[in-house]
């Protein structure tokens, strides 16, 4: 397979990696919520990361191929885990966001949602 198609299709050194996030916390407050989220999204942005899904359950990704998301998982979940309002945070194992299939409850999205659209 040609190298343009690889990449169109998100194969082989053009792979990007992700994992889906739980997060649990301590308020139900929306004002609270949002403080924890920007704080959440500023360290997403900080280690060049994306975000998607919804807030109890977000995948977070890789921006471009291969830029190292095995070795800074560890960092991001630790800065994570420091955010004042977050009590619990469960992170799955790396997967393919472009072609694992999260559609354990009907969901086919690859956001990791797990709902039906």
């Amino acid at each position: 397979m040609k190298k343009r198609l690889r990449k169109k299709l998100h194969l082989k050194e053009f792979k990007e990696l992700g994992f889906v996030l739980k997060l649990e916390f301590n308020t139900e407050d929306s004002d609270k919520l949002d403080v924890i989220l920007d704080q959440l999204l500023a360290i997403v942005e900080d280690m060049e990361l994306d975000c998607g899904g919804i807030l109890e359950e977000l995948v977070i990704s890789e921006t471009k191929p291969n830029s190292g998301l095995v070795e800074r998982k560890a960092a991001f979940l630790d800065r994570v885990s420091k955010i004042e309002g977050i009590t619990n945070v469960t992170a799955g194992e790396l997967i393919d966001v472009w072609h694992s299939h999260l559609d354990d409850d009907g969901c086919d999205c690859g956001c990791g949602c797990h709902h039906e659209h």
